[in-house]
């Protein structure tokens, strides 16, 4: 487009610390479908978003009000093709707590990861808060073509992987045929 005065919108698919890097090196904002919890503590009052942190002191504070610490140390941690530098966070006063069994199933105690591009995924959450009728919108406009080729006519996958040539052209048929049956 030859400038970055644009919010670029993508589904769940794209919620990835490296892709939310990408595009801050770009200068361009985007706005990034929040995918599901992955799993869950014991109990839901102790899940991740619960732990308030602390940037001062590079902290965690628990719901039970124990502070999580790290080793300063990062860690690498492979996410599909890319690796995602994580500090761990923990406390020796899990073994002790008396909610132990609602935060962890973890011998151990609890252990939180923090990516180097959480401050970047933090932002887009607010950045979706604010603006979530622009997402909405492109919902309602994106996801019914996708819906029908993947469900309805079973396209999941593309045939022709080789080269980004052909697999153009077999989404451009898909999107033809689509075209012309609306």
């Amino acid at each position: 487009l030859g400038h970055n005065n644009f919010m670029a919108i993508y589904d769940k698919g794209y919620h990835t610390g490296s892709e939310f890097d990408y595009a801050n090196r770009l200068g361009v904002d985007v706005l990034v479908a929040i995918p599901g919890v992955a799993s869950h503590a014991p109990d839901i009052a102790f899940d991740v978003e619960h732990f308030k942190y602390n940037k001062e002191d590079d902290t965690y504070t628990c719901p039970a009000n124990q502070t999580l610490s790290t080793n300063g140390n990062w860690y690498s941690k492979k996410n599909g093709k890319s690796i995602t530098q994580m500090k761990h966070y923990k406390t020796n006063a899990c073994l002790t707590c008396t909610l132990f069994h609602k935060c962890t199933k973890n011998k151990k105690g609890r252990l939180l990861e923090r990516s180097q591009h959480t401050d970047l995924i933090y932002q887009n959450k607010v950045r979706i808060e604010n603006n979530y009728e622009v997402y909405r919108r492109r919902q309602a406009i994106v996801e019914h073509p996708y819906g029908v080729i993947k469900r309805q006519w079973d396209f999941y996958y593309i045939m022709t992987k080789k080269t980004i040539k052909h697999a153009s052209a077999d989404v451009g048929l898909i999107f033809t045929a689509y075209n012309l049956r609306r």
